[in-house]
């Protein structure tokens, strides 16, 4: 895979780019797929996403680091030390798993009375059920890139109570299957869905 390493320091970025292509990567300039951000270029985090929508992976030595890359816009992390195996395997996950840049609703959600952003919203959300959004990866999108968490407070009071829209702190948000009736199905969601906790969620997250 053709990935772009930024890293300030020399050392560091000559150890993580042997690693790299020791595993099948090539490490570019031009034309990537992904970006891998090193440690000592975590603050380059916040012009890198201003300037693409690909896949940005930060290394990180500390829980601080961590919320720093995500709150600067990386998509994803990996903890020091740096193990190639984990790496790529982060690498093979955000490329995967891209962000849909158009908004599909079934057609039972699609009759709510959503605003343009809402829609947005809850058709990233449903398009990875059960999983988290990042803030980073959310306003990517023009509709989102103001007032989110005023679009994830309105949107949680119209969803109906098959749907919850859950806050991971420091993280982002996901969509979860919520209280329904027994038999009910959830779009996006497979039968007997329930809520991390391995129940189906009694109640939605209190607004973030």
């Amino acid at each position: 895979m053709r990935v772009l390493l930024v890293e300030d320091d020399e050392t560091t970025a000559a150890r993580l780019a042997e690693t790299l292509r020791a595993h099948g990567h090539e490490v570019v300039r031009d034309d990537p797929r992904a970006i891998l951000v090193g440690p000592g270029s975590l603050s380059a985090c916040g012009t890198l996403r201003t300037g693409t929508t690909l896949p940005l992976i930060a290394l990180v030595g500390s829980e601080h680091d961590r919320v720093t890359a995500l709150e600067r816009g990386a998509d994803d992390y990996v903890f020091a030390p740096f193990d190639a195996a984990r790496i790529t395997e982060r690498i093979r996950a955000v490329v995967r798993t891209p962000i849909r840049p158009e908004p599909e609703i079934p057609l039972d959600i699609g009759r709510l009375d959503l605003s343009t952003a809402e829609r947005t919203l809850l058709a990233q959300l449903l398009g990875r059920p059960d999983q988290v959004l990042t803030r980073a990866q959310l306003t990517r999108f023009p509709d989102l890139a103001d007032a989110l968490d005023a679009h994830v407070t309105t949107l949680r009071r119209k969803l109906p109570g098959t749907l919850a829209l859950e806050q991971v702190r420091g993280i982002g948000f996901r969509l979860t299957a919520g209280r329904r009736t027994p038999g009910s199905r959830v779009p996006g969601f497979p039968a007997g869905a329930t809520s991390p906790a391995g129940s189906p969620a009694e109640r939605r997250s209190p607004p973030p």
